[in-house]
């Protein structure tokens, strides 16, 4: 008899999951089947190898279908589709808006794609996306460290959010824009056959920006026509709520 997801999940991440088994299974099942490109651990890991072992026994137990990535990124730790992730990548135009978030700024403006094409920290993230490519036969993956592309622009292209937030960074992080600005707060729920909830995505979009809700919505309906949710979840719904926060940590 092979191992269950919750054999797996104690035997590599121990107690501390026991109560969270359904909700990491979900997420990786989302990234394995293609709904997210990527999945950030939300609670302390070791090192790449843990997860590297762990993502070869759900393959060798069958309970994965594709070969995921163990990435680090800094000093936090992701699972990764790199081939949803390439494709996304690949259709940047369709798929992502960017949205310059710096302190300097009096409210948040988006970066158009023409503009995007000469960002300096463009050559950044190129670089560890064709890195990444590169890597198909392999599932270790450590980001090297980058000169102008921030965490938050990092993880939001990995995590495959349709917004992701950019700002000036001179390595040290001096805020941004957003306090007392009104957002957009989404989210992307599924429901399984035996009613738990899960939050796919989490993510928010300056109200301000009409374009992007117009996006954000687009994204989610190509998102439920596609039924790549189908094999984990009975259904996936959208929540809108409007926030407007004192501080903004990204």
């Amino acid at each position: 008899m092979g191992l269950t997801w919750k054999d797996l999940i104690l035997k590599h991440f121990g107690q501390k999951l026991r109560n969270k088994v359904e909700e990491f299974r979900l997420n990786i099942l989302a990234v394995d089947v293609g709904l997210k490109p990527g999945y950030l651990f939300d609670f302390g890991v070791q090192n790449l190898h843990t997860i590297s072992i762990f993502l070869k026994d759900l393959n060798l137990y069958n309970l994965i279908g594709n070969q995921l990535m163990a990435v680090k990124a800094d000093m936090d730790y992701l699972i990764v589709n790199n081939l949803c992730l390439c494709e996304v990548y690949d259709n940047k135009g369709d798929h992502y808006r960017f949205v310059d978030v710096s302190p300097r700024l009096t409210a948040p403006r988006e970066i158009t794609l023409t503009e995007l094409e000469s960002c300096a920290w463009r050559d950044d993230l190129f670089n560890i996306i064709d890195s990444m490519k590169g890597c198909k036969n392999e599932n270790v993956f450590e980001i090297p460290p980058m000169k102008l592309l921030n965490m938050t622009s990092l993880f939001g292209i990995l995590l495959g959010y349709p917004i992701v937030y950019w700002y000036e960074t001179d390595g040290v992080d001096s805020g941004n824009c957003l306090c007392m600005e009104q957002l957009h707060h989404y989210k992307v729920v599924g429901n399984t056959d035996q009613g738990f909830r899960h939050v796919i995505y989490s993510f928010s979009a300056p109200s301000c920006l009409s374009d992007m809700k117009d996006h954000v919505e687009k994204w989610f309906e190509n998102m439920k026509n596609g039924k790549m949710w189908s094999s984990c979840l009975r259904e996936i719904y959208f929540e809108i709520n409007t926030v407007t926060l004192p501080v903004v940590t990204l």
